[in-house]
């Protein structure tokens, strides 16, 4: 089964890797070498509903330049952590 690159979007803005916290500098460097290292084209963008839509496309375009080909979306509400 081909390997899939997940890319999640919180509604603060931060934006993991396959389930870690990756700072915007780094950001196109670490979609680039997960691509290289899943060996695949393929990502799927999570994001919470209440993410900023402009920050997805942002993200979407810079996975773009990294080689991503294939695009699929996830969004759901993600659970509020209670303290």
């Amino acid at each position: 089964q081909d390997e899939i690159l997940i890319l999640t979007l919180d509604k603060d803005g931060k934006v993991a890797v396959q389930g870690k916290i990756v700072s915007d500098a780094d950001l196109l460097v670490k979609i680039q070498t997960s691509l290289k290292e899943l060996k695949t084209e393929s990502v799927i963008l999570e994001g919470d509903t209440k993410a900023f839509l402009g920050k997805a496309v942002e993200i979407m375009d810079m996975a773009k330049s990294a080689g991503a080909k294939n695009f699929s979306i996830a969004a759901e509400e993600m659970p509020t952590k209670k303290q």
